[in-house]
């Protein structure tokens, strides 16, 4: 599982999967691993890695939380990076995704699943 945003929900949602005997690769700022890090057999991708670990990644889970780094970060390139059975979670902020991209890749069944509790707009529309 590729984990986008490893801060606290990035790494709850890791510590989940790992329990689950999950690999785990994360992407955040720090490469550095702490001693847990290491046991875990965790591994880290820099912000600039984002299209191998979206790539790389069976599930992919985006924390990221929206910043001037961070708006529309995961864009049409990086979802085209992603394998075709892939699943897409998004449990950050809606803003940090090109949503029209991932609505293409969805429709046109480059990915195979999302499952997203966020989205562009907050909040939705009834």
């Amino acid at each position: 599982m590729g984990i986008v945003g490893y801060g606290d929900i990035g790494q709850a949602v890791g510590n989940l999967e790992w329990a689950s005997k999950m690999n785990i690769i994360a992407l955040r700022c720090r490469t550095q691993l702490s001693q847990h890090e290491q046991n875990q057999g965790l591994k880290v991708h820099g912000p600039e890695q984002l299209n191998k670990l979206m790539a790389e990644s069976d599930y992919i889970c985006n924390a990221l939380p929206v910043t001037e780094a961070t708006f529309g970060v995961i864009n049409a390139r990086a979802i085209a990076s992603m394998k075709h059975i892939a699943v897409f979670v998004n449990v950050g902020r809606g803003k940090t995704v090109d949503e029209t991209a991932h609505i293409q890749a969805l429709q046109n069944k480059h990915i195979r699943a999302a499952g997203l509790e966020v989205t562009y707009n907050e909040p939705t529309k009834n």
